[in-house]
């Protein structure tokens, strides 16, 4: 009698603890908070790569390979006698610096430069260069290590050492006045630089859109307004981020002399005796 007491109270028991496991709410997992800050995702905020080609009339005078991240600036000076691997052989960078040849060049510059890969080029004259600072930043301020003259209005125009503001025509003499595609494109990056690190703070952005607009009209491209909406995102991250601009040269040296002086790549010397090339 008292087993089958005992055996009956245990059932109740089982019972009572089942109907309360259905009838209680159920604790459940509290949802993820939100991640802290305003950094937008990684996809979002997609590393992309720019061509700049300035040129004087027809004439490239040099390429600048601007990198972008959320947090960096990177540019990259390319004198447009580099030689670059493109269809299986060597190439001067100015022979491809042609609308016509534009995706030949992406695809050499990032044979060499592959991350970020080049997808975005930009063909923009000294004129059209000229109107972009003018509109939107009013001239450049330089620092000059010596005073400089430059071609101006059918005579020369002495640029004097130290902080020197310069209108945007002066802008362009000082690039004309370049003896040499290294110091070409290296003026060339100075002033970029210093347009970009105004250009990338959080009040210039409301104008975004506006200045994208003017330089896809400035020069031939094939910068379409797919490709910025996700790089804009890209660029609101980097003003945000306040980091510097940087602008080097890559590791080489100019050799040869007269017509065939270029700009060798550090690594291409080891590889002329396999391809061939004096």
């Amino acid at each position: 009698m008292k087993k089958a007491v005992r055996i009956m109270t245990l059932c109740l028991a089982v019972a009572a603890l089942g109907w309360g496991w259905l009838c209680f709410p159920k604790k459940t997992a509290a949802p993820a908070k939100p991640a802290k800050g305003n950094a937008l995702p990684t996809a979002e905020t997609a590393p992309f790569c720019l061509i700049l080609v300035l040129t004087d009339g027809d004439e490239p005078t040099g390429v600048l390979r601007m990198a972008f991240t959320a947090k960096t600036a990177e540019l990259t000076g390319l004198p447009v006698h580099t030689r670059l691997s493109a269809g299986g052989r060597f190439a001067a960078l100015g022979e491809l610096c042609t609308p016509s040849c534009a995706e030949t060049m992406l695809a050499a510059i990032t044979r060499r430069f592959p991350d970020p890969p080049g997808e975005v080029y930009l063909f923009l004259t000294y004129t059209s260069a000229e109107r972009l600072i003018q509109t939107y930043f009013g001239g450049v301020t330089l620092t000059l290590e010596k005073d400089t003259p430059v071609p101006f209005i059918g005579g020369r125009l002495i640029l004097p050492a130290g902080r020197c503001a310069l209108t945007p025509q002066q802008v362009t003499a000082y690039w004309r006045q370049a003896d040499d595609p290294v110091t070409a494109v290296q003026r060339q990056g100075e002033v970029i630089t210093i347009l970009l690190e105004r250009w990338l703070t959080t009040g210039r952005q409301t104008k975004a859109d506006d200045f994208f607009a003017d330089l896809v009209n400035a020069g031939e491209t094939n910068w379409r307004v797919d490709r910025y909406a996700r790089q804009k995102r890209t660029l609101a991250a980097l003003a945000r981020s306040g980091a510097a601009v940087r602008c080097t040269l890559p590791p080489g040296d100019v050799v040869g002399q007269g017509d065939s002086r270029r700009f060798e790549l550090q690594e291409f010397s080891a590889l002329e005796g396999a391809y061939g090339y004096e």
